[in-house]
């Protein structure tokens, strides 16, 4: 270290030491911040509570634009919203056709498809649409073989294709492996050529005959045939009237149009008794009390379509 010479003065003084902080003559340090309350304590905003996902059955239409297997957008929800707590569950859509499978194409060959527009129906268990367990997967794909062409009547409307819906991961998981089948659209229902063309007591007469022979034609071909849903926006006329006609062609055809999920996996558990408000008025008393469908109760349906058509109050009878 450097130390003084002795020609050099004393050493200047040491600087004054500082008393330590807080030490008496120092100044009071400053006061703290004030501290914030806990979240969730008084004066603070209460917390957002967290969006609850209602299940697919109610929301159904979070479907809407997904692609299946590169062929089918789905476009617009189809059917009602179901009632919750259902074992099993049927979601149908309109979709759009992007391209022509092989189905599709022999569909188009023999004149059982037009346009680009099918129709989808997603099925699964519970309100959630979880996929179907390999046994009723395995009956839906049989029911969709005996329904594509050659093999299907030519009064049922025939199946194009029967898939799975892909993985889907949070934040909606909701449908992930469920079935599908989809089949032709059909423009034209019973209620909706009622809804824009005069019918005649002539006319109503022909509709009539023609619902008989199909609902024969398809007994005749299929024995122990159950459609399980029979309603006038559930037959329709194919081919399909030209745009705007509103004349009855001279031998309208028909084709049952749609199916019920229970009746063609056979599981059809006694459901608790339909309310007011519910339902179709084309159920059967026993459909009402919760049986499951029948074949006596499809000719209950037909009975009640037949007397809302010659009666000339069909669409009061589907708007009930």
């Amino acid at each position: 270290p450097l130390l003084p010479s002795p020609a050099s003065g004393p050493p200047s003084a040491p600087p004054p030491s500082r008393p330590p902080l807080g030490g008496p003559g120092s100044p009071s340090p400053s006061a703290p911040p004030l501290s914030r309350p806990p979240l969730g304590g008084a004066g603070s905003p209460p917390p957002v509570a967290a969006k609850v996902r209602r299940p697919l059955a109610s929301e159904p239409q979070r479907l809407i634009g997904l692609v299946l297997e590169g062929r089918y957008q789905l476009q617009r929800y189809l059917s009602r919203t179901p009632k919750a707590g259902q074992p099993l569950l049927k979601l149908t859509y309109q979709a759009t056709l992007l391209g022509d499978g092989p189905e599709e194409a022999r569909a188009r060959a023999a004149g059982r498809l037009a346009g680009d527009q099918v129709i989808v129906a997603v099925c699964g268990r519970g309100d959630t649409a979880q996929p179907l367990d390999p046994a009723q997967h395995a009956r839906l794909q049989r029911f969709a073989a005996e329904r594509q062409l050659p093999a299907v009547a030519q009064a049922l409307l025939p199946v194009l294709h029967c898939g799975r819906l892909p993985p889907r991961g949070e934040p909606d998981p909701d449908g992930s492996g469920a079935s599908f089948v989809v089949q032709p659209h059909v423009a034209d229902t019973l209620l909706t050529y009622a809804e824009r063309a005069p019918l005649s007591l002539g006319d109503r007469l022909e509709l009539g005959r023609a619902l008989c022979r199909t609902l024969a034609a398809v007994l005749a071909h299929q024995p122990g045939f159950v459609h399980g849903d029979l309603t006038p926006y559930r037959v329709g006329l194919w081919p399909p009237p030209p745009p705007g006609a509103l004349a009855l062609p001279d031998s309208p055809q028909l084709v049952l149009l749609d199916f019920s999920l229970p009746a063609v996996l056979k599981e059809a558990p006694r459901q608790p008794a339909l309310g007011p408000g519910t339902g179709s008025p084309y159920l059967s008393p026993e459909r009402w009390a919760g049986g499951p469908p029948s074949a006596a109760a499809d000719l209950y349906a037909l009975a009640a379509i037949l007397y809302e058509l010659l009666g000339g109050d069909l669409l009061r009878a589907a708007q009930c």
